[in-house]
């Protein structure tokens, strides 16, 4: 599992990550991406 932070888009009310989950045995690839509001909750 591995998350990478692509950045602020133009328009986007926050900051977009990519989360990416490779399992190797059986060739399975699970990728999202997921948008962060500038000011999350403690939620």
């Amino acid at each position: 599992m591995d998350c990478f932070c692509i950045g602020r888009l133009s328009g986007a009310k926050g900051t977009l990550w990519q989360y990416t989950a490779i399992d190797v045995a059986s060739s399975y690839v699970w990728a999202e991406l997921h948008l962060t509001p500038k000011t999350p909750s403690a939620r």
